[in-house]
């Protein structure tokens, strides 16, 4: 195809060479003719050139059409749903996280957290505790100083 094109570039450049000096030799008729074949020429080219760009499209076209049935094969209807929902699940339970983190609560969990607020209060009122004395607590006496502390290793001991 490249070579037709070219040999139709190659007479196409000799045609108008020819109608040129048809012209200047006064022949007219002569001169039109070769200027209509010319023309011919020039829209054969661009024919041929769109061709080639539509062959082109239409290849790239097919590789595509491949390239996506290969892929439908790997994989099923199934598979995507199931990538969907996970993704839509995922996103679901981050947005949750964001808006505990963010301090919102829903009026549902608000209202949650009040009823085991109230719940919490019933139970402590019903505790019974002891009664925590009243009275003044001695002082405490220091004991005596010992040399000798718990912690320190025998080895350390200094009499």
């Amino acid at each position: 195809m490249k070579q037709y094109m070219r040999r139709n570039e190659k007479q196409m450049e000799r045609e108008r060479e020819m109608a040129k000096q048809l012209i200047k030799a006064n022949k007219k008729e002569s001169a039109l003719a070769t200027a209509l074949f010319y023309a011919f020429c020039a829209v054969s080219v661009n024919e041929l050139e769109f061709s080639e760009i539509v062959q082109r499209v239409v290849e790239e076209l097919r590789r595509g059409n491949e390239t996506l049935k290969q892929m439908n094969k790997m994989f099923s209807i199934e598979d995507i749903e199931k990538i969907m929902d996970e993704t839509k699940e995922a996103a679901e339970f981050q947005e949750e996280i964001s808006s505990m983190l963010s301090g919102k609560l829903s009026e549902d969990d608000m209202e949650e957290v009040e009823n085991e607020f109230a719940k919490l209060m019933e139970e402590e009122s019903k505790l019974v505790l002891p009664e925590v004395p009243s009275d003044v607590l001695p002082e405490r006496i220091p004991e005596k100083t010992s040399k000798f502390h718990p912690r320190q290793s025998f080895a350390s001991f200094q009499i």
